[in-house]
């Protein structure tokens, strides 16, 4: 993968994920979330992420050149009885011509659920304790200091949400929330730079358009 290496003997990794620090609640030794049916995470570097509509085309075309080579292995092979079973090719043509849309459209259906792209309802900050209790404080105090400015979609330890409602990552920041001018502002409190760094590049990365407020808190 890159970063890490997997051992397929033992079916499991060999090291932590390099970035374990940013999705707290995950094991270390997860891969994509334990979602690896509908996310890849190409060099282990990053989030996963959807897979794209050239890998979805793809696969429908080895799907179709599966179909194609048995097609013609067995026009091939019955090539003495071709008029016998001219009514079978033409048949088996449009059976495997049906069979591949069908694939085509469950895989792209798969990969573009509307669940994958609906927000769970905001939890106006109330949620279990977040990382260690200064953290999870700094987190809560902020909530409150936001319910009593008017924002609303206040969200704590919940995917990344633009300010319309679209989730627009699967990381989850510090706290979220909407200010009553429409504004989306985003936090995130770590304990060193270089992890906060990383949360700012994410989550502007998502959404270019989010304020994002970062602090050191004390080791």
């Amino acid at each position: 993968m890159g970063a890490r290496y997997y051992d397929s003997w033992r079916g499991q990794w060999g090291q932590v994920d390099p970035l374990a620090d940013l999705f707290q609640g995950w094991s270390s030794y997860n891969y994509v979330q334990d979602n690896p049916i509908k996310t890849i995470d190409h060099d282990g570097r990053g989030d996963p992420t959807g897979v794209s509509e050239a890998t979805i085309l793809a696969i429908s075309g080895l799907a179709i050149l599966t179909a194609v080579t048995i097609h013609t292995y067995e026009y091939t092979f019955n090539s003495a009885y071709r008029s016998r079973y001219n009514s079978y090719e033409s048949s088996t043509a449009h059976l495997i011509t049906n069979s591949v849309k069908k694939i085509g459209n469950y895989i792209g259906n798969l990969f573009n659920s509307s669940e994958n792209k609906t927000a769970p309802p905001a939890n106006n900050g109330e949620a279990p304790q977040h990382g260690s209790e200064d953290h999870d404080k700094a987190i809560n105090d902020q909530a409150e200091k936001n319910k009593q400015e008017g924002h609303t979609d206040i969200r704590k330890n919940q995917v990344q949400v633009d300010a319309n409602g679209n989730v627009v990552g699967k990381n989850r920041p510090d706290l979220q929330s909407t200010d009553p001018n429409g504004k989306r502002h985003t936090y995130e409190y770590d304990k060193s730079q270089k992890r906060s760094d990383a949360h700012v590049s994410k989550i502007k990365g998502n959404d270019p358009n989010t304020e994002i407020h970062t602090k050191i808190l004390e080791k």
